[in-house]
């Protein structure tokens, strides 16, 4: 499967977001308590990456299932569309806990998927 720039692109924003959240998880949750504008950055930073998983092809999502694609995008629309109500507990839990292992998934597909590419754009050049 050559993956299109458009899904290379979705996958580069996913690792972007997580490398954004690790930023500022790293310096703890006292820090993530503390600062309203970090609490934004967070929620912004998941609906980032919810945003792009939604549209990764069915292609790629069978490619790689151990991603829980389906729940990174409803984690999106949960975040955007119930935001009176986002518990910033919970989204501390979500970081300290799933972030680090999405971000080694999202790693080993994005390797893949450039891989993949480059090996397929190579093929295509006569020489």
């Amino acid at each position: 499967m050559k993956a299109t720039r458009r899904q290379l692109q979705r996958v580069r924003d996913i690792v972007d977001a997580i490398a954004r959240i690790e930023l500022y998880a790293s310096q703890g949750r006292s820090r993530f308590e503390a600062d309203e504008l970090v609490q934004v950055w967070m929620v912004h930073q998941l609906e980032t990456i919810g945003e792009a998983a939604a549209g990764i092809t069915a292609e790629v999502r069978e490619r790689f299932p151990e991603v829980e694609w389906r729940l990174l995008a409803d984690m999106r629309n949960r975040l955007t569309h119930g935001y009176f109500d986002i518990d910033m507990a919970q989204v501390w839990e979500t970081v300290e806990r799933d972030i680090p292992a999405l971000g080694t998934q999202m790693d080993d597909v994005l390797n893949t998927l450039d891989h993949d590419s480059m090996t397929h754009d190579k093929e295509a050049v006569p020489e």
